[in-house]
C-alpha cells in the first residue's frame, strides 16, 4: 500500500502526468483509471507467469533458459560436463511431464490416492530439476566467474521466440519494445525537469549560464540516459527485474512518501527539520536493507514513519527563521 501511495502520489514520472490534465477533474480521472487499470494489468502479468509454468510442466525446458550463455559454456573447457547435465535434464524433464499428466488424469478420474501419490513424486522430480540448475549455475560460474548466472528474465523470452507462430513473436517483441520505449521516455522526461528545476536553477539562476533551458534539457537528458544503460547492466544481475525495480523503489520511495506527507498533515513542521529528517530515514532504510532480512515492501512503511516522527520532534527543537522581508 505504501509503495503504490508513493509511486502513484509523489512519483514524478506519475505526477508530471496529472499536470498535463487541463483541470484538478481530468487529473483525479486520470489517477482513478491508472490506478483501476493496474489490478486487472497486474493480475494478467501475474497469471501469464502462472501459466508459463504449467506450461512447462507439460514441456520440456532447458537446462538453462539464457541460450547465448548455453552455448558459450557448451563450446568451452566444461562442454562435456555441460552436455552431460543436458542429458539428465532431458530425463528429468520427461519424468515430469509423465507425472504432471498422471496427476491431471488422476485428478478428472477423481483417484485421491493416485493424485496424492503422483504429486509426491512430481515433487520429487521438481526438487531433482533445481539440484540440476544449481549445478549448472556452478559450471557456468567455473567457465567464467563474471557470467551472468540468473536465467529468470530469459523464461518468457524463450517461450515466446520457441513455441508461439512467426506473427505472434514479431506483435510480442513490437509490444516489449513499444512499452519500454514509453516507460523510458516518461522517467528520462522526469528525471531532467526534476534536475534543471530543482537543481541546476536553483544553483544557476537564468542568465547565469549561456546555454538554454532546451539545450541544458538535451544535454541533461543524454547524460541521464548513459547513466540509465549503466545501471541497466547493473540492474540485470539483481534477477527478476520485476522483484528488482520493487526493491531499488522501496529504498526512497518511503521517505519521499514521508516528506509529503508531513507537508500536508505536520503544518507546524519547518524545512529544516524535514530535510535532516529525510536523511535520518534514508539512512535508516539503507541500514535495514544490509543489515536486517526485514521484507523490503516494508521499508516503504518505515522510512515514512521515521520521516515524519523525527521532523516533528526536530521542529519542537528547532525555531524556524522568519521571512526576510518579516525581519525588515
Amino acid at each position: 500500500f505504501f509503495l503504490q501511495l508513493s509511486y502513484f502520489g509523489t512519483d514524478q514520472s506519475q505526477v508530471g502526468r496529472y499536470l498535463a490534465g487541463q483541470s484538478v477533474s481530468q487529473s483525479r480521472a486520470a489517477l482513478l483509471i491508472n490506478g483501476a487499470l493496474k489490478i486487472p494489468m497486474q493480475f494478467s502479468i501475474l497469471f501469464l507467469g502462472v501459466m508459463v509454468y504449467v506450461f512447462y510442466l507439460f514441456a520440456p525446458a532447458p537446462l538453462f533458459f539464457n541460450p547465448v550463455a548455453a552455448r558459450r559454456v557448451a563450446a568451452g573447457a566444461h562442454g562435456a560436463q555441460w552436455r552431460g547435465l543436458e542429458q539428465r535434464n532431458a530425463e528429468v524433464e520427461r519424468r515430469i511431464a509423465a507425472l504432471a499428466t498422471s496427476w491431471v488424469r488422476a485428478r478428472h478420474d477423481r483417484d485421491a490416492g493416485g493424485q496424492e501419490a503422483a504429486a509426491l513424486a512430481l515433487t520429487a522430480a521438481e526438487n531433482e530439476r533445481k539440484e540440476l540448475r544449481s549445478t549448472a549455475t556452478q559450471v557456468l560460474r567455473a567457465d567464467d566467474p563474471g557470467a551472468q548466472t540468473s536465467d529468470t528474465n530469459y523464461v518468457f523470452l524463450r517461450f515466446v521466440v520457441g513455441f508461439l507462430p512467426a506473427g505472434i513473436i514479431g506483435l510480442v517483441l513490437a509490444a516489449i519494445f513499444a512499452a519500454s520505449m514509453n516507460s523510458t521516455s516518461s522517467e528520462l522526461n522526469a528525471l531532467t525537469s526534476t534536475t534543471v528545476v530543482d537543481v541546476v536553477r536553483r544553483l544557476w539562476p537564468p542568465g547565469t549560464l549561456r546555454l538554454s533551458d532546451l539545450a541544458l534539457s538535451r544535454l541533461i537528458s543524454v547524460g541521464w540516459t548513459l547513466f540509465a544503460l549503466g545501471f541497466a547492466e547493473y540492474a540485470s544481475r539483481l534477477g527478476s527485474l520485476i522483484e528488482a525495480v520493487n526493491i531499488l523503489g522501496s529504498l526512497f520511495y518511503g521517505t519521499i512518501l514521508g516528506i509529503f506527507l508531513t507537508a500536508f498533515y505536520l503544518k507546524r513542521v519547518s524545512g529544516p527539520a524535514v530535510f535532516w529528517a529525510a536523511l535520518v530515514a534514508e539512512a535508516s532504510v539503507l541500514a535495514c536493507f544490509h543489515y536486517t532480512r526485514i521484507s523490503f515492501l516494508w521499508f516503504n512503511l518505515i522510512g515514512c514513519v521515521i520521516v515524519m516522527l523525527v521532523a516533528l520532534a526536530l521542529s519542537l527543537r528547532v525555531t524556524p527563521r522568519a521571512p526576510a522581508s518579516a525581519r525588515s
